[in-house]
């Protein structure tokens, strides 16, 4: 286990552009309790399943905490009870943000959304199903920024997100996901 001393500073942790291979998930059990200094955490690029528990308490000790960036392993349930854990985040990539559409499942997390109301800037949306997609009017209007990059959404759910995001100033859709909006 790794001193309190190590992480005492520890503002910013960024997993970027890299292919990080992690066989125990349970990396984020080593912060100590003591570590409540991130302001950012970005873990969109790892390949494994993380402990949801050790995330939730990492995020809830972490009160100046602004950006979260999620991998694709995380579940909208866990997204769920992190956006709980974090609702003055001003910049979050999603888990997956696909799962069988339960309506208690959709209650959950648009009431987790409509909680943040700092949120400017949005990306993930890995596997997102458009069901899912009303989830998320409630912060469109504060977003300056979406990145659907990862996300294959069709043009009229595309639209009905935008119309929504009256202060967008940047978005981002990958070209391979461009061809199969007009589908």
């Amino acid at each position: 286990m790794l001193s309190d001393f190590q992480y005492r500073n520890l503002r910013v942790l960024e997993l970027r552009e890299c292919i990080v291979e992690d066989l125990g998930g349970d990396w984020l059990s080593y912060f100590p309790e003591s570590s409540t200094s991130l302001v950012s955490l970005d873990f969109s690029c790892l390949d494994s399943e993380v402990k949801i528990s050790d995330l939730e308490r990492l995020v809830s000790r972490s009160p100046n905490l602004k950006s979260l960036k999620l991998n694709p392993a995380v579940t909208l349930d866990g997204l769920v009870s992190l956006l709980r854990c974090a609702p003055q985040l001003t910049e979050l990539g999603t888990g997956s943000f696909a799962a069988q559409l339960k309506p208690e499942a959709f209650s959950k997390l648009s009431e987790a959304f409509s909680n943040c109301k700092q949120l400017q800037s949005l990306s993930g949306l890995w596997d997102v199903l458009p069901e899912y997609l009303p989830a998320l009017y409630s912060v469109c209007p504060g977003l300056t920024s979406l990145n659907l990059s990862y996300a294959t959404v069709r043009m009229p759910d595309l639209v009905e997100l935008l119309r929504r995001c009256s202060k967008l100033q940047k978005l981002w859709v990958s070209i391979l996901h461009f061809s199969r909006l007009f589908e």
